[in-house]
């Protein structure tokens, strides 16, 4: 089953989006606290996380603390793996923004528009008919 979306993400499961989105809005995180506080079995997000891994929207950095056991690789969004664009149209000026993942914004534009009469508007509208 393959989950319908927007990005291009490979969300294969309803758990690779809850992944995906817990990660987005509280990483970076081990796959033990996204487990936890997702509440899906350690299994179902290690399968989540791969095809996440493998397209480059995740990544796994070392992780620096000390401890027993086996060292966690936390999990974070890569913020460059895809972008979107806003665009605001007014009276008087087009605004278009670019965000990343983490909707921080990367780019802006201005344009002041050019102020159309109702009459041309609906002249232009009728000859592209």
């Amino acid at each position: 089953m393959r989950v319908a979306n927007d990005v291009g993400l490979p969300l294969h499961s309803p758990a690779a989006a809850v992944v995906f989105t817990t990660v987005l809005t509280m990483g970076p995180l081990s796959r033990v606290d996204v487990a936890e506080r997702t509440g899906l079995s350690s299994a179902a997000v290690t399968k989540a996380v791969r095809p996440l891994l493998d397209a480059g929207y995740l990544e796994e950095t070392p992780d620096q603390r000390v401890h027993v056991g086996r060292p966690a690789s936390p999990l974070h969004v890569r913020s460059d793996a895809a972008f979107f664009v806003g665009v605001k149209v007014t009276a008087t000026e087009l605004i278009g923004v670019v965000t990343d993942l983490r909707a921080r914004i990367r780019n802006v534009a201005l344009a002041a528009a050019a102020p159309i009469s109702k009459d041309k508007m609906a002249r232009k509208t009728m000859n592209n008919k």
